[in-house]
């Protein structure tokens, strides 16, 4: 029989493609804790399903641990007649002998507090909007100011970090006790790099913080802290779409093909004069090539602007592929801080750019890092996942035309980007890369980053800049 954690995780891969679940998995069961020994790194718990005993069940709380590092007492947590909500599977023989366990019949693989969901009313209103019966974010969200809250001495800076590093562990385990808090900061490492110890020193410095962001965090009367709505992926999408900008058709707009080190020059130079006019000059970029990377060639960048035109720079057309960079100017505008770059996850762009033609990418609006923003920023349930650009352009409406699953498959298996000529077809796919990114969803997204989160967003977008210039961004991607 597979064990416990092969099965679990069978189960979440398929209840995230819509198809039935394991029937042997059973969630959102009631538990009341029996025993805690956290030396054996078990619990004993009972299970019932809504009234229906099914008996005692084992919980392996090596996980929970990891969740709870640095917490003082885990009875607090764990304790005996403590409610759980669990998620149990069938316990084999394999996994009893293991555990040394033969009092009950059920593994438990997950467990979290069970606690009263408040109604979402308890929201401040400008957090959450009614449209076609659905709850989604509220335009709050994107409003919220830079402001420090009082009595304490957090850097401006920091205070979407910090809201972030509580969020995480609280999506882990809910209802989490604040005289805990002060016992972790010196021990989970996002606490300890936030350096939390300094600006938290006492219990109601953490209580004035939560109570000062209502919108992330509540409070019980015996001081748990929870999290008390969280919005879905189709809510946060919903309320993209309600506030995005008019989306104009731009498919049929004519591109200009770089293919000589003169027509480069000709190009960037008149790029840059546009750069030191107002308002300032946003350019849409991309970069094709052959499993892009630190390794894997870069072959084409493309540059669009917010009037529509498209600059195609064939990096294979000239004798030396460094020509366009160095002699034909694009390193230079490439660096050029006046200018700001919009790209879509820059990490793998940057990576090659930086390893193979020493360009150091500048001022970057990263949509990829925006949307993850706007995610974390609209408390949204899970992730954030870092979206694909195919599907970010559903959310804007835009149709990518040329972006199938049959191009996508040969743009992989044959490389097409390293071969010449390029076809129309391979032009069409480059030019979609970055139609759309500027202005409507450069712009909304944007707009809706709200001034407290924008410091995050800009070390979110740093972090990928300068990591992308010590190691492979496929590294990376795991870790968003």
């Amino acid at each position: 029989m597979e064990n416990w954690t092969s099965k679990f995780f069978q189960f979440k891969a398929m209840a995230s493609a819509n198809q039935p679940p394991d029937p042997e998995i059973k969630r959102g069961l009631f538990g009341t804790v029996a025993s805690l020994d956290i030396y054996q790194h078990r619990c004993i718990i009972l299970i019932n399903d809504h009234g229906k005993k099914l008996g005692k069940g084992i919980f392996d709380t090596t996980k929970i641990e990891d969740v709870l590092e640095g917490v003082s007492n885990y009875n607090v947590f764990l304790g005996r007649s403590i409610q759980l909500i669990v998620t149990i599977i069938p316990l084999s023989r394999e996994r009893a002998i293991e555990l040394q366990f033969y009092q009950g019949k059920w593994e438990v693989v997950g467990a979290r507090p069970r606690g009263v969901k408040p109604e979402s009313s308890r929201l401040p209103r400008k957090f959450i909007s009614e449209v076609n019966q659905q709850k989604n974010p509220g335009i709050g969200y994107s409003q919220q100011g830079l402001s420090r809250p009082f009595y304490t001495d957090i850097p401006l800076e920091m205070i979407a970090e910090t809201i972030n590093a509580f969020r995480r562990l609280f999506k882990r385990w809910n209802y989490f006790p604040v005289k805990e808090l002060i016992n972790i900061f010196q021990t989970r490492r996002d606490f300890v790099e936030l350096n939390l110890r300094k600006h938290f020193r006492s219990r109601g410095n953490i209580i004035t913080f939560f109570k000062s962001y209502p919108q992330y965090f509540a409070l019980t009367r015996d001081e748990m802290v929870y999290i008390p709505y969280q919005f879905s992926e189709d809510r946060l999408k919903d309320f993209i779409k309600q506030h995005r900008t008019n989306n104009q058709s731009r498919a049929s707009m004519p591109y200009t093909l770089v293919e000589s080190v003169g027509h480069c020059k000709r190009h960037v130079d008149e790029l840059r004069r546009r750069a030191l006019q107002t308002p300032p000059l946003v350019l849409a970029m991309d970069c094709e090539g052959v499993n892009l990377g630190k390794e894997g060639p870069l072959t084409l960048v493309q540059l669009g602007t917010v009037e529509g035109e498209v600059f195609i720079f064939d990096v294979l057309a000239t004798p030396n592929k460094e020509d366009m960079f160095q002699r034909g100017g694009l390193k230079g505008l490439l660096e050029d801080k006046n200018i700001l770059k919009v790209i879509h996850d820059c990490r793998s762009d940057q990576c090659a750019l930086y390893f193979q033609f020493g360009v150091t990418l500048t001022n970057v609006f990263d949509t990829s890092a925006a949307y993850t923003t706007i995610w974390d920023q609209c408390n949204v349930l899970s992730g954030p996942f870092r979206p694909k650009l195919v599907a970010l352009l559903k959310v804007f409406g835009f149709e990518a035309q040329h972006k199938t699953e049959e191009f996508e498959k040969k743009m992989h298996e044959d490389e097409i980007f390293g071969k010449r000529p390029l076809t129309e077809e391979m032009i069409e796919y480059a030019k979609d890369d970055v139609l759309c990114l500027v202005p409507q969803i450069h712009e909304t997204m944007n707009r809706l980053i709200s001034p407290l989160w924008r410091p995050h967003f800009e070390k979110k977008v740093e972090r990928y800049l300068e990591e992308s210039r010590t190691r492979d961004p496929h590294e990376m991607y795991e870790q968003n």
